[in-house]
């Protein structure tokens, strides 16, 4: 169970990553 909810919690933290990376980009005012 501890590995699944490690790949569940990956997989979350990658896409929340990105979604920082994207808001952090935007607001220097990089373009997408």
């Amino acid at each position: 169970m501890a590995i699944r909810l490690s790949r569940s919690f990956g997989s979350r933290a990658e896409i929340w990553l990105a979604l920082q990376f994207d808001h952090d980009m935007a607001k220097a005012g990089s373009p997408a």
